[in-house]
């Protein structure tokens, strides 16, 4: 469940998601923070599984309005992210992530 993201009348989940599994067990997150000015926490629950690593990217740029040209192709790329924290135990785990303002991050955990 995500927070609210409000902006004068509207509102709108502050955090769009989604999830797959592989055909190796490896899940892959996607997580966009649609919040320009504040950070989001997101935790997820992941009960019935045992995974003991979580390996992320995030999508960086200067600005929400920054693009990438032929003369500047690197204005938007990804980075590490380290931001996110697997816990507990088989059974029982939770990852918590803190989402940086308006970002888009890529997790895999094994």
């Amino acid at each position: 469940i995500s927070p609210a993201y409000t902006v004068g009348d509207a509102s709108i989940d502050a955090v769009n998601r989604s999830a797959s599994v592989d055909n190796n067990g490896k899940m892959h997150i996607s997580l966009v923070n649609l919040n320009a000015e504040k950070p989001e926490v997101v935790n997820i629950d992941l009960a019935h599984t045992q995974y003991t690593k979580v390996n992320g990217e995030l999508l960086d740029a200067k600005a929400v309005t920054t693009v990438n040209t032929f003369e500047q192709p690197d204005n938007v790329k990804t980075v590490g992210f380290k931001d996110c924290k697997l816990s507990g135990n088989k059974g029982s785990q939770q990852l918590s992530v803190t989402l940086p303002p308006h970002s888009v991050v890529m997790l895999d955990v094994e």
